[in-house]
């Protein structure tokens, strides 16, 4: 039996490979573009404006999970439009005081975790030309991805309480995997396991078929 390329491990696969643009851009492209003064005399939304390029960049390199330009150029956009939410939260993290209860970190990371995904996931599959049981069936599991990500996040953060600058980058590091690509690679796999390519091509005709 010859299965369609587009398994639920490739698409998640995809979905994290595509989210690694923008963490590493958040993490290393950006504060080196500020560096080399590459920010002086304009306006903050510069850094943005190269934080969202990169989560279009990699909405198109989880698009080819799904196969075709139409699944690139959906999840480029989607990307583009929910993607920096999670990073806007993480750049919060130096502003924190080290003395929030975990419950009040995780009411801060979570919700806005989880809809960003949720948008991501519903918008990319309504773009894609899923239907709408479908769109909303993938938006509620990215979502529940994404609040997984900002719970695990929250833990982090608190577990992280008085480290020193190397502790932050890490808590930074780690906070982009688990608030970012874990919820991408969780709701990747999702997604691939309910887009109709992911069942076998003999499989689908005999349900077609009725036979």
């Amino acid at each position: 039996m010859t299965s369609d390329p587009r398994t639920p491990a490739r698409t998640a696969a995809g979905f994290a490979a595509g989210g690694l643009i923008p963490l590493a851009t958040w993490l290393l492209l950006l504060p080196a573009l500020g560096a080399w003064d590459l920010y002086r005399g304009g306006t903050v939304l510069r850094p943005v404006a190269v934080l969202m390029l990169a989560c279009a960049a990699g909405g198109v390199v989880a698009g080819g999970g799904f196969g075709g330009l139409r699944w690139r150029a959906a999840l480029g956009i989607a990307f583009c439009a929910a993607l920096w939410m999670p990073f806007l939260m993480l750049s919060t993290l130096p502003a924190l005081s080290g003395g929030e209860r975990l419950i009040e970190l995780v009411l801060g990371f979570a919700p806005g975790i989880a809809v960003s995904h949720a948008l991501l996931g519903g918008l990319g599959l309504a773009l894609g030309g899923s239907g709408w049981i479908r769109v909303w069936r993938g938006a509620l599991a990215c979502g529940a991805a994404g609040a997984a990500g900002g719970w695990l996040l929250a833990l982090l953060v608190r577990l992280s309480v008085g480290g020193d600058g190397a502790t932050a980058f890490a808590v930074s590091a780690f906070g982009g995997v688990l608030a970012c690509l874990l919820p991408l690679a969780l709701g990747g796999w999702w997604l691939g396991r309910s887009h109709p390519g992911s069942t076998p091509r003999r499989v689908r005709e005999r349900i077609r078929y009725g036979r």
